[in-house]
């Protein structure tokens, strides 16, 4: 993740209310990616770049909070016969279980920790948790895009 697209957020949220939809938003993430997914076959295979860089900023983000709660860093296991966009979602979806149990459990505080970003700039949790809910965003978006056949929607 680049820092300028973290540190353009404040460093905490406006209250514990933003703090607790933040969660909301990264927990609910792997299944709204799934439910989109379920249609994969009509992408042809073009979700593929949105999803590995989906998996890249939730590899950024786990080496970051890792560095900010001082505890190790565990590798996430790569199945063997995957294709890799199944390997990326569920690579993914391993990711996001393991970062968002480090900041949920672990009170309010958590927004507030730091480490750095790159280039020897530091963010908060917090900063660096909206930067991947706004890259979720882009992702589903895209992902959508590619599987729309221009029924229903809202």
């Amino acid at each position: 993740m680049n820092p300028d697209s973290v540190l353009c957020y404040s460093p905490r949220p406006e209250s514990e209310v933003e703090w607790e939809d933040l969660l909301v938003r990264l927990e609910v993430m792997p299944r709204a990616l799934s439910l989109l997914l379920e249609d994969r076959d009509s992408t042809g295979g073009q979700s593929t770049d949105l999803l590995e860089s989906l998996l890249e900023a939730e590899l950024f983000t786990c080496f970051f909070l890792a560095q900010a709660a001082s505890l190790p860093v565990t590798p996430v296991g790569d199945p063997a016969n995957r294709s890799p966009a199944t390997d990326s979602v569920d690579r993914f979806v391993r990711l996001r279980a393991r970062n968002f149990a480090i900041v949920q459990r672990r009170g309010i505080d958590v927004w507030l920790w730091k480490a750095e970003v790159g280039d020897g700039v530091s963010a908060t949790v917090y900063q660096v948790l909206r930067a991947l809910a706004e890259r979720d965003s882009t992702v589903l978006a895209g992902v959508r895009g590619l599987t729309d056949t221009g029924a229903g929607g809202c």
